[in-house]
């Protein structure tokens, strides 16, 4: 009995270690940004390992991308933004990390 008690300890200590490392990564301030120079709404998705899961960021402007969505902090697959109809407006195969901008679309250039 006493060695499925210490079995059950060493698991449980195996599975709680792990977390304070997982949440060390959430940093809203640090989270990597996306602004839209474009004139339409864009959804987020990203691609890895063949999978596609969406951001859950819909920018019309600017926004910021969750950094804990991303393993060791920085995207390593394909970013896209997509717009309403679905079409890809811009895509981002580099990595997208804590304190990065993506800039989608040209900026308006400054007036005189």
């Amino acid at each position: 009995m006493t060695h499925l008690r210490g079995l059950a300890t060493a698991l449980t200590l195996l599975l709680l270690i792990p977390l304070p490392v997982a949440c060390q990564q959430v940093d809203r301030f640090n989270d990597p940004y996306v602004i839209n120079y474009t004139d339409v709404r864009v959804a987020l998705f990203y691609v890895h390992n063949g999978q596609t899961t969406s951001l859950h960021v819909t920018t019309g402007n600017d926004g910021s991308v969750p950094l804990a969505l991303f393993r060791d902090g920085c995207s390593d697959g394909t970013l896209l933004a997509l717009d309403p109809s679905g079409r890809v407006v811009a895509q981002r195969d580099t990595p997208l990390c804590a304190g990065d901008y993506w800039v989608i679309g040209t900026p308006p250039s400054a007036s005189p």
